[in-house]
């Protein structure tokens, strides 16, 4: 017996987006990645497309990353990813 139905990538990382409001305080999205490198690229873009200005993906204008707080982050949605490529040990990375 299934517990839940099976739901699209992208249909998780749109209601994830929708969801956001310019004051709400950062989402952190932790996810482990079993996907062949060829079929990341596809991830990154439908999180771009799905997350657009929300996915913190390069500094942002005027947020010094060694002090950075959470406010400072409002509305915005962090990436957290750990993955193994080719049966190596686990990397932690961020997009």
């Amino acid at each position: 017996m299934a517990w839940t139905d099976s739901l699209r990538f992208g249909e998780v990382c749109l209601a994830i987006g929708k969801s956001i409001q310019p004051t709400d305080w950062p989402v952190l999205v932790s996810m482990e990645c079993h996907v062949p490198l060829e079929q990341q690229k596809d991830l990154v873009y439908i999180m771009k497309n799905a997350w657009g200005d929300k996915l913190v993906d390069k500094a942002l204008e005027g947020v010094d990353a060694s002090v950075a707080a959470p406010s400072d982050f409002r509305g915005r949605i962090l990436l957290m990813i750990e993955y193994a490529s080719l049966g190596l040990k686990s990397v932690n990375a961020c997009i």
